[in-house]
């Protein structure tokens, strides 16, 4: 997760590299100074476009992978065959990070577009990362449940971080 928060509107922020907004979201990612090694690094982000679970479009996880937190020993849980974590179904073994006190001030809550804990389709995504009116998905980076990836709506002009999965 990154240290460093965001608005939801990652297309037009002239200071990061690329030329859509997952690349520009991924850029994000690989400069945030919480980065836990020189690995690469991708925004678990959807937008249905240019990043898609569910058509496996520039998707950052990899099935049947176990994930781990950014301190490479706790386990976060497993991917399933289509490259999602199953947490509709099962609770993952870990949030992304420890327990917070509370939820409600924010500092949990994560960009991710998804709408669907199901099959981690895409949702709300400030149109498509491009906007800072309107409102996106966001998660919250420490709970075991779906809510880990889909919990509600907020305002894409909101400050968030994002989930950044290292790549092989």
């Amino acid at each position: 997760m990154t240290s460093q928060k965001h608005v939801g509107d990652f297309q037009n922020d002239p200071l990061l590299p690329g030329s859509t907004a997952t690349q520009k979201a991924d850029a994000f990612c690989n400069a945030d100074p919480a980065k836990p090694t020189s690995s690469i690094y991708k925004a678990l982000m959807v937008d249905g476009i240019n990043r898609d679970a569910v058509k496996g479009i520039d998707w950052v996880l990899q099935p049947n992978t176990t994930y781990y937190r950014a301190d490479g020993i706790t386990v976060i849980g497993t991917t399933t065959v289509t490259a999602i974590f199953p947490a509709l179904y099962a609770d993952l073994s870990n949030g992304v990070i420890a327990q917070q006190v509370s939820d409600m001030d924010g500092t949990t809550w994560v960009w991710t577009g998804i709408g669907s804990g199901a099959d981690f389709s895409a949702g709300s995504d400030c149109a498509g990362w491009s906007s800072a009116s309107g409102v996106g998905d966001f998660g919250l980076a420490d709970s075991t449940t779906q809510t880990a990836f889909i919990d509600m709506l907020t305002n894409c002009d909101a400050r968030l971080s994002l989930y950044c999965v290292e790549q092989p």
